[in-house]
């Protein structure tokens, strides 16, 4: 039996080309991050980042969950954390996936408003 799911809750992902000087850009070129994203508030549930180490995932993850992606000033705050805080090579990889993200996710609601 096909478990219940609620309608309002999508999966937006984003994707940001990795500095060569990252040992994942060896294997992948892309860094990925996907958000589960209730539409009716716009707000992150959970996302995951790939091909970051576990520590730099989880820091990530504890500053999307919650995030209403259909708010400027917190989107934009965001991109300010990671700029500031986040002191890696991938930091623009992860600017981008996450503009990506958040873009792809602004098309949709355009393109399939939910009440």
């Amino acid at each position: 039996m096909a478990a219940e799911y609620d309608e309002h809750v999508v999966i937006a992902v984003g994707y940001g080309l990795l500095p060569s000087s990252t040992a994942a850009s060896q294997l992948y070129h892309t860094l990925t991050i996907a958000a589960e994203v209730d539409s009716r508030r716009h707000v992150i549930l959970d996302a995951s980042i790939a091909l970051l180490t576990d520590v730099s995932s989880r820091w990530l993850r504890e500053r999307l969950v919650g995030l209403d992606l259909a708010s400027d000033s917190e989107v934009e705050r965001f991109a300010r954390v990671v700029e500031k805080d986040f002191l890696g090579n991938s930091q623009r990889a992860i600017l981008h996936a996450f503009r990506d993200l958040t873009l792809r996710y602004r098309e949709h609601i355009r393109t399939f408003p939910r009440e």
